[in-house]
């Protein structure tokens, strides 16, 4: 019996050590927690889509230096902060210069490619404006028309896309503020849980101490 009391003397110290720690506290932790993770992980990627913009501005004025240096730039922040994926963008500007010196280049070759695609292109070039994609197309299609256009791809050696489109993943957890705090705010949470579940089992025992008594 006395080994009954005292373990019921334990228990209601427990609860009232617990009962300490009170719930709005908790819940205040709570908020806060969540207002400054969800604020850090918003200047995260603020300063992600901030540097993209740098390196597609850089791709605009074609700046092949700044480019290289906005890429590295780039990758690294992505690298260790959450919440920074850039999803894929593409750097159209100096695609579309390195494919039209890659036309040029065919267009001065010896022989009678040379004299193929300068005939495409002076067909094509009344009909736009400026160089651009459909342009490329439309010589594309002009090259079709003539006999030896099989054998064209031997002096036009076009630029592969994929090499500019680049994507940069950012990890699910990083040790940077947008990461100390959602730590901070899943510490919050466990404490939470872990307090009421003891409160649940405490009193538990408490009723089964006092139906034995």
């Amino acid at each position: 019996m006395g080994f009954l009391v005292e373990n019921r003397k334990e228990v209601k110290r427990s609860i009232k050590n617990l009962r300490k720690i009170k719930t709005w506290q908790l819940v205040l932790l709570l908020f806060v927690g969540s207002f400054a993770s969800a604020t850090f992980l918003r200047i995260n990627n603020v300063e992600m889509s901030k540097r993209r913009e740098a390196v597609l501005k850089s791709d605009k004025a074609k700046d092949l230096a700044g480019i290289k240096s906005g890429l590295y730039d780039l990758s690294s922040f992505v690298a260790s902060h959450m919440n920074t994926s850039t999803g894929t963008f593409f750097l159209e500007q100096t695609y579309r210069e390195d494919v039209k010196q890659a036309y040029e280049k065919a267009s001065k070759a010896e022989g009678g490619h040379g004299n193929i695609f300068v005939k495409a292109q002076e067909v094509c070039a009344p009909k736009f404006s400026s160089w651009s994609l459909a342009y490329v197309q439309c010589v594309d299609q002009e090259l079709g028309k003539f006999p030896a256009a099989h054998s064209y791809e031997e002096s036009l050696e076009l630029p592969k896309a994929d090499l500019y489109r680049h994507e940069f993943n950012a990890p699910l957890l990083s040790f940077d503020s947008a990461g100390i705090s959602i730590i901070f705010l899943a510490l919050i949470v466990l404490i939470i849980l872990a307090r009421a579940i003891s409160l649940i089992i405490l009193k538990i025992l408490l009723k089964r101490y006092k139906t034995r008594v």
